[in-house]
């Protein structure tokens, strides 16, 4: 089967999703408890189980329309864009090393797309 665009594109969607996902667990995890009462009223727990959500929905929508093969690796660009949101919000260091990660993952996402 052949991947179409649209695919490319959803799962490109998806993994900017789940990396804004993954920023609002990081900041509900700043206050987290495992009572109950503490659990149901974390809004940011919420807004990240609500964003992997609709990025597990897109995906399984872009597979309808696509090779597993192909899809797949093109999310791992989430790293690519939790890195950004941690630089930018959280004021994480990005060192060499994670610089180099990124550049091999967009040369693995590039090869693959193309």
């Amino acid at each position: 089967m052949a991947t179409s665009i649209i695919s490319i594109i959803m799962v490109i969607f998806c993994s900017i999703v789940g990396a804004t996902g993954s920023f609002f667990f990081k900041q509900a995890s700043e206050k987290l408890s495992f009572k109950f009462i503490s659990l149901i009223t974390n809004f940011k727990l919420f807004l990240g189980f609500f964003f992997f959500g609709i990025s597990a929905l897109v995906y399984l929508i872009a597979l309808r329309n696509g090779d597993l093969t192909v899809l797949y690796p093109i999310s791992s660009l989430s790293y690519v864009w939790t890195l950004f949101i941690g630089k930018k919000l959280l004021n994480e260091k990005i060192n060499f090393y994670k610089q180099a990660g990124i550049v091999l993952i967009l040369a693995g996402v590039i090869i693959i797309v193309s």
